[in-house]
């Protein structure tokens, strides 16, 4: 495991200087968190490959999956095993692991987020009466924190949440603020080629930068980010992530909460 030198180091260092239990319990803490973390990453790369060898043959046939995205206007489903997904999801969600290292839970919920009308920009559309009326519609006080979005795919067509990509980079880059996160600790810190490539779009285009953006990134090839998928840790668990919205998705399972919908999607459907 990638963290395990840095965890005992860690750990050795912490007992240095507690001299007593406290910083014994503390030090392994840290260290299971560190474990934790390790094995839930591990888990996700797996079952990404995995489904991309179910539905492919191909374990690593990441060009396929973006084809069949582009094919059916985003989409398209994948044939995804929704019993191992939800084991992953427990994890992932209900140890807070997608909320405050991944992403922030708070940036993911719709309940905040206003789509800014086609041909408005931001500061119009916030001095229209059309975004009080929205306001009110959501039931979100005008003094709470809004965010905006406009459609990253296409900029003169807006879509249903759950038809357009996440913006992903904003939301790996942006938060959490301070503390410790995967933008932090792995993405920006990986030695490939494309992702320091990456993440240097990302810093200077912060929100700006759209997932529709990276996704030409990745489709293009460049520093070989889709033929390193087999072998480089890092690719892996970028990829994962990356596309970990469409394994929910194929499963009618909430991106950004992990709760199943099928339910609900068969009542729309009546």
């Amino acid at each position: 495991m990638k963290n395990t030198l840095y965890c005992f180091v860690l750990l050795f260092l912490l007992l240095s200087c507690s001299g007593g239990s406290k910083g014994v319990k503390v030090a392994t803490d840290i260290v299971g968190k560190e474990l934790q973390l390790d094995t839930l990453e591990r888990e996700m790369i797996d079952f990404f490959q995995s489904t991309l060898e179910k539905n492919y043959g191909d374990r690593y046939a990441v060009e396929l999956l973006i084809k069949g995205l582009r094919k059916y206007d985003y989409n398209y489903v994948l044939d995804v095993d929704k019993q191992r997904l939800k084991e992953i999801n427990r994890k992932l969600y209900g140890d807070g692991w997608f909320a405050s290292y991944f992403f922030d839970a708070k940036h993911m919920n719709d309940s905040a987020l206003m789509v800014v009308p086609k041909g408005m920009t931001i500061r119009e559309y916030r001095n229209s009466a059309r975004f009080l009326q929205d306001l009110k519609k959501k039931g979100i006080d005008s003094t709470e924190q809004i965010n905006f979005y406009r459609d990253s795919l296409e900029y003169e067509k807006w879509r249903p949440l759950h038809q357009r990509m996440e913006n992903i980079a904003f939301y790996m880059i942006m938060y959490p603020k301070n503390g410790v996160s995967y933008y932090r600790k792995e993405l920006s810190r990986s030695s490939h080629q494309a992702l320091k490539e990456t993440t240097e779009e990302m810093t200077m285009g912060g929100d700006a930068l759209s997932s529709e953006a990276i996704l030409r990134y990745i489709e293009s090839n460049r520093a070989n980010v889709l033929s390193d998928f087999k072998s480089d840790r890092d690719v892996q668990m970028f990829l994962t992530l990356y596309f970990w919205k469409y394994l929910c998705h194929s499963a009618n399972i909430d991106f950004r909460t992990g709760e199943d919908r099928t339910e609900a999607v068969m009542k729309e459907a009546r």
